[in-house]
């Protein structure tokens, strides 16, 4: 592109007025990655053809490139007057419609474009995208069937596809659309990433890890896949790794928050709690409102044993969230081992829950005294990694039940049990531990 730039200097030396040679040295440096000098050289064919829609056009993508979407849709709006036919054009404005998040303008331009140019390609993707961005899943899908039937090699097309399949929740479907992807393009690092993620979704952790190291080799400043590998440790019960990986992503953003509070609730994992709770008191200096931060603050708290500090963090986070089944059970428990429990605000709040409905019956059991017998016959699944966070939550409340009514050892054996589940994924695993910790027992039964 460099020797390119030059001999199409050499024709404008030799010609000032040659329209065709700014506008093809414009095109060189937009592939360059120089915007500025490609609307340089645009603003030349302008002048000399001010009729030319392919310079509007051009330019448009120069300023899209360049992240200027309304200047962009200014100079489409001038190409699609000089040429109304103009496919292209429809479609780019539709493009940078999508990227100011005008989401229903840029279906109606990619819908024009289709019905200029009904073979088009990329004019099928791009509405499979804003469909995509609009949540309507089906019809992004049905858009990206056609894209891919017109052009079959196009790894991106495959990606999105299976990023839908994945937003609708069929991982399998996903994971074929992304096997499909990188068959095509074995170099994407996002394609990686979000195979890895589907992995994940579906507990299928080493292989989740294979492509968030993978996508990590391919684009090693892509903080999402430390921050999600990161993740897959945590899950795994690997906290020093975890902290590593969640270290890295933050290293990369220094303001990645869930990194942060990841790397947080490794350290808690790690039973680390005083710098779980220093990672938390910084993130709620920087906002105060920082719910996610208070409750887990309020975790981690409970876990060293400081109920009353616990309960005001979970009193706090749960004054700037929507009601929540699990935290107005562990708020409630944080106040009941502190002391300060008022046992008819609980009923209260939890009325408003189908108690049919997990974890409704472990909230039953504080509420009217249900035996943790009972309890415990409830819980299952079909799903083998669900019902694993089940069985450890269910022990840890049995454990807490029994712990406050005095049944010490009957306690430990829960706490015991809920850790002996190995669902390290869980707040309750860790929670467990740190009673077991707190009690003089090991983890085991």
């Amino acid at each position: 592109y460099d020797r390119a730039v030059e001999d199409y200097g050499a024709a404008i030396r030799l010609n000032p007025n040659y329209a065709d040679a700014f506008n093809n040295r414009g095109n060189a440096y937009g592939t360059k990655g120089d915007y500025d000098q490609a609307i340089k050289d645009y603003d030349q064919v302008i002048r000399l053809s001010p009729d030319s829609a392919l310079a509007f056009n051009n330019r448009g993508i120069a300023y899209a490139l360049k992240g200027d979407s309304k200047r962009a849709v200014e100079d489409y709006d001038a190409a699609v007057r000089l040429n109304p036919n103009y496919a292209d054009a429809f479609n780019n404005r539709g493009g940078a419609y999508d990227v100011m998040g005008a989401h229903d303008r840029a279906l109606e331009d990619y819908e024009i474009a289709l019905r200029l140019d009904p073979a088009n390609a990329v004019a099928f993707f791009n509405r499979g995208l804003a469909y995509e961005f609009k949540k309507d899943f089906n019809r992004a899908i049905e858009s990206y069937d056609a894209s891919i039937r017109l052009s079959p090699n196009n790894a991106l097309a495959f990606r999105n596809r299976g990023n839908v399949y994945a937003a609708k929740g069929d991982n399998r479907r996903a994971i074929e659309e992304y096997n499909a992807s990188i068959r095509l393009n074995p170099n994407n690092a996002l394609t990686f990433y979000n195979r890895g993620l589907a992995y994940s979704r579906g507990g299928r952790y080493e292989q989740a890890l294979e492509d968030y190291s993978t996508a990590i080799r391919l684009d090693p400043e892509l903080a999402a896949a430390f921050n999600n590998r990161g993740d897959v440790y945590y899950r795994l019960g690997q906290y020093d790794r975890a902290i590593e990986n969640f270290g890295n992503a933050v290293r990369l953003q220094p303001d990645y928050s869930l990194a942060l509070n990841n790397r947080a609730l490794a350290f808690a994992g790690a039973g680390r709690y005083e710098r779980a709770v220093e990672e938390y008191d910084r993130a709620i200096q920087r906002n105060p409102q920082d719910a996610g931060a208070l409750y887990n603050r309020g975790l981690a708290r409970f876990y060293q044993g400081q109920f009353s500090a616990a309960a005001q963090d979970l009193a706090k986070a749960e004054q700037l969230t929507t009601p929540d089944l699990y935290r107005i059970l562990q708020l409630y428990l944080a106040q009941v081992r502190a002391g300060v429990a008022n046992r008819s605000e609980f009923p209260s709040k939890t009325s408003r829950f189908d108690l049919q409905q997990w974890p409704g019956p472990i909230v039953s059991m504080f509420l009217s005294g249900v035996l943790p017998q009972a309890v415990l016959d409830i819980a299952s699944d079909s799903n083998a990694e669900a019902w694993r966070g089940k069985r450890c939550e269910t022990y840890f409340y049995v454990g807490q039940y029994l712990l406050i009514q005095g049944k010490r050892s009957e306690a430990v054996g829960m706490f015991q049990r809920a850790v002996a589940t190995g669902a390290t994924g869980f707040v309750e695993y860790n929670a467990a531990r740190a009673e077991l910790a707190r009690l003089g027992e090991n983890d085991r039964r």
